[in-house]
């Protein structure tokens, strides 16, 4: 029997968790995530393919607009994953049409949010490894606190400091088990393609991608919930709103 109950979780119980989420539409996760790689496939294609024999000087400009495509189609797909996930495990449904017109306004903070992110990530690898791993953890939900909660770019950071504060090892521990479980697949199905050339291996790992991936940011949106049941009690809030009596009628 599922269990998604809106509770606290282990590190395994969140990954089973985003697994029976998945398990439930997974040709709308399947489809976003086709859609967000198509541009880095077409990128992959270009390099592996010798491109710049084809497109000759054009080439430079090319390969930059197609990484800037890659690049807002990842967060655009980040968004829409955030969003109908938070629903289902909500108990609601949505549509993929209803919701990339909700969250398109949210996405020039999410891009921004990500880049800063990523700088500082860098930055913190760069200077000390266990810095870039600090940072990872604490804000892992400024996706999240922008798309689920209305946040800017740079509250969202602040949101993420308080839903991770004394929890930075439970929630680096669970982003570390649904990342190798996601490499583990990818890896393992492109030293089988391996034997077919560069151009198999680049098919064969989006596919994996396609379909795996959309676990890690199902994974991510049940963490985000269960920071906050842990922090805020948001379980019993959702508890006891479903409780309140409607309003009477005319009134």
């Amino acid at each position: 029997m599922s269990d998604l109950q809106l509770r606290a979780r282990s590190t395994t119980e969140i990954v089973d968790a985003a697994v029976q989420l998945y398990r439930r539409e997974p040709m709308k996760y399947m489809l976003l995530t086709a859609l967000a790689y198509a541009p880095f496939v077409v990128l992959q294609l270009m390099v592996v393919g010798g491109a710049s024999r084809v497109l000759g000087p054009a080439v430079g400009p090319t390969l930059v607009l197609t990484y800037v495509l890659t690049f807002v189609a990842f967060a655009i797909m980040s968004a829409v994953i955030a969003r109908m996930a938070a629903a289902a495990y909500l108990g609601e449904a949505r549509e993929i049409e209803e919701t990339v017109r909700e969250v398109l306004p949210a996405v020039p903070s999410v891009i921004w949010s990500t880049i800063l992110k990523y700088f500082m990530v860098m930055i913190g690898l760069l200077l000390f490894i266990v810095g870039g791993l600090y940072v990872v953890a604490r804000y892992f939900a400024t996706t999240q606190a922008i798309v689920l909660e209305g946040t800017g770019a740079h509250a969202a950071f602040r949101r993420s400091s308080e839903l991770s504060k004394g929890l930075k090892r439970h929630v680096f521990n669970t982003l570390a088990l649904v990342w190798v479980l996601y490499f583990i697949a990818s890896v393992a199905v492109s030293m089988l393609a391996g034997l077919g050339g560069e151009i198999l291996i680049t098919i064969v790992s989006t596919l994996v991608a396609v379909v795996v991936y959309p676990i890690v940011g199902i994974a991510e949106v049940v963490l985000y919930y269960d920071a906050r049941v842990r922090q805020e009690g948001y379980d019993i809030e959702v508890m006891t709103a479903s409780l309140e009596p409607a309003p009477a009628a005319g009134a």
